[in-house]
């Protein structure tokens, strides 16, 4: 974190305290990782276009990785939220700088630290990550110097993420036992098929 505090400090010229600051509370945090997006290269201000930047600007993170209201991308007749298109609109704005893949960690911590145990908080992660390897295939910096955004996180990011997927272990196919979707083990083969190499349960 203290990281990509320095990266941005000569474009916005924070204060110690500033940097003391950033990370110490989830709003906090937040708040800052968007400001400094919007304050690159010394630019005063640059103008929201994507949903990813108002949900940076707006501090609404968690609402973006889960496609609540207007961050909500409509994938099929069926109604459901498409995740791939989110982070390949994120992805598509994170690539032009130079700290992408610090930021994506610190944002994606934002997501994963907070989720809580259920099953749709559970389920909406396995989308999330599912994604992620989908859109690593295509975006060259997810996956430059050996980046994994799963590794890259923070303890209790990863602790949570394997809770809710022993969750999802337990109640995923109790829950889609009527849809025509794949099983919980077919999703995880595919993880695998597009690159996941950790066991997220026993995260």
């Amino acid at each position: 974190m203290e990281a990509i505090c320095y990266f941005f400090l000569g474009a916005t010229k924070l204060e110690p305290k500033e940097i003391a600051l950033i990370g110490s509370e989830r709003i906090t945090h937040d708040r800052r990782v968007g400001t400094l997006l919007k304050n690159l290269d010394g630019r005063k201000t640059i103008p929201m276009q994507t949903t990813f930047e108002t949900a940076l600007d707006q501090h609404e993170i968690s609402e973006f990785f889960k496609g609540n209201g207007i961050y909500f991308a409509r994938g099929s007749d069926w109604g459901d939220h498409l995740y791939v298109s989110n982070w390949a609109e994120m992805c598509g704005v994170l690539e032009t700088q130079k700290a992408a893949q610090s930021l994506l960690s610190t944002i994606f911590e934002e997501y994963a630290r907070y989720l809580n145990e259920n099953y749709e908080d559970a389920e909406g992660l396995l989308s999330n990550i599912t994604a992620y390897c989908i859109t690593r295939q295509k975006s060259p910096f997810l996956s430059a110097d050996n980046y994994d955004l799963i590794k890259s996180l923070d303890n209790k990011s990863k602790e949570n993420i394997g809770r809710l997927f022993r969750l999802l272990r337990k109640e995923y196919d109790i829950k889609t036992k009527d849809l025509q979707m794949l099983s919980f083990e077919q999703r995880l083969q595919k993880l695998k098929s597009n690159g996941c190499s950790i066991n997220l349960e026993n995260l």
